[in-house]
Formats: structure tokens, sequence, C-alpha cells
């Protein structure tokens, strides 16, 4: 089965996805509120933009929700392929 060809626009090199995993992997870990999770966050909205993806809603890829269970504030980045 062929994927939509709005997602086969959308395809890299493994040595690129490698170098994308590669940049947001910290040694000392992305928890919550870390350094390492505000450099992951950050590197992640560029890449979304320069990949062309849309902002699911606002003016940000972040998309907020409660964590009922740790009782905080998350978010997710949301990224919408056009098309």
């Amino acid at each position: 089965m062929e994927p939509p060809e709005n997602l086969r626009q959308m395809t890299m090199p493994s040595d690129t996805l490698r170098a994308d995993v590669m940049a947001i992997c910290e040694p000392k870990g992305r928890m919550v509120g870390s350094p390492g999770h505000a450099r992951a966050r950050a590197y992640l909205e560029r890449r979304f933009g320069e990949l062309g993806l849309t902002r699911y809603r606002g003016e940000s890829f972040a998309l907020s929700f409660r964590n009922s269970s740790a009782g905080v504030e998350s978010q997710n980045l949301v990224g919408v392929i056009p098309g």
C-alpha cells in the first residue's frame, strides 16, 4: 500500500533521522523542566518548522493538557503535514 502523496514527500535519509534522534538524546535526561527538556523542545520546534509542518492549533506546536496522575500541566508538540 502506497502512502499518500503528502507523506511520500516527507521521507528523509536515515542519517538525517539519526541526527535528529541524537540531537534530542540528552545524557542527563529530558525530565520536564530540566535544561535537557528545554533544549529538546527547542530543537523539535525548529525542526518542525524546517520540515514545513504547520501548527495544529494556535501560534505554537505545543498542545497543553493536564496530567492528572502527576498533578501538573504538560505539553505535547504537534505538527501537521500539509495536504
